[in-house]
């Protein structure tokens, strides 16, 4: 039987990339702006913005994905759907494969569409065969969404330019994928959510109690040998309708050399800066 790799792999294209420059938005300017589009995704980085930290991208509306759980994933273009049984990672490869491209504008950013998104761990029995996870409930957002995005918006914090990038097969006019993305950069977006107005109340899923029994729990795992490294992460949720904060009042200062790449960071009363 075919698999549905060797299918996909007889179905080769070639694309050209298209970029059209656009004026300097911030990303935290643009994201409100889509959202409410599908598979919406922010590619960013805590990293300092001269180095590993330059580029950041918003894509949306994927051409194709591939979703699902282990054994039961599936292909979604528009409304066809297509069962993906097999090993995904030889899918995504075989999708991969189609979007080589073959010409186009330089230069350009180091990413111009393709594939994002997220693998869980219910992947694991194809990586390594003798690992077996414990039971448990099935994710409910699957063990893989990933996205095959032919539209990205590239920001160089770098040159502070914002190009449109169309990823198009060759018989495909670029100008409606640009013009769209412009479109939606310019975008009236009043309609969304307003900036917070006074103090918000925010509560976490750890109470002082739990957060240090949860690190006791770590620290007993490491010297048994379970586990080498571990994270413990607040997840924070406050009422109200607000829009997201900029990227530079979350942070609450500006971004410092050697800044690790996932962090936390709050602005409280009489003390502002990252908090890692």
């Amino acid at each position: 039987m075919e698999t549905p790799a060797s299918a996909i792999k007889r179905q080769v294209t070639t694309r050209r990339v298209h970029l059209r420059p656009a004026a300097w938005m911030e990303p935290a300017e643009a994201f409100p702006r889509l959202v409410g589009r599908d598979g919406l995704i922010w590619l960013d980085s805590g990293m300092e913005r001269e180095r590993d930290g330059r580029w950041s991208f918003l894509m949306y509306e994927p051409a194709t994905v591939l979703r699902g759980g282990a054994g039961r994933l599936e292909m979604v273009t528009g409304a066809r759907i297509v069962p993906a049984p097999g090993n995904p990672f030889d899918t995504l490869d075989a999708l991969l494969g189609r979007w080589r491209v073959t010409g186009g504008e330089n230069p350009r950013p180091p990413f111009t569409g393709g594939a994002a998104g997220f693998f869980g761990y219910g992947l694991l029995g194809w990586i390594e065969p003798s690992t077996r996870l414990v039971k448990t409930a099935a994710a409910p957002e699957g063990d893989a969404w990933i996205g095959l995005y032919d539209r990205v918006i590239a920001f160089d914090h770098h040159a502070r330019r914002v190009t449109l990038i169309a990823n198009l097969e060759e018989h495909q006019a670029p100008r409606p994928a640009l013009d769209e993305l412009e479109r939606a950069l310019t975008a009236n977006h009043a309609r969304y959510l307003p900036p917070a107005q006074g103090r918000v109340e925010a509560r976490s899923n750890f109470t002082r109690e739990s957060f240090m029994a949860a690190v006791e729990r770590v620290r007993a795992y490491l010297p048994a040998g379970a586990i080498y490294q571990a994270t413990l992460a607040h997840r924070f949720t406050a009422p109200g309708r607000r829009r997201a904060p900029s990227r530079e009042r979350a942070r609450g200062a500006a971004t410092k050399p050697r800044t690790p790449p996932w962090r936390a960071n709050f602005r409280k009363a009489k003390r502002t800066g990252p908090r890692t």
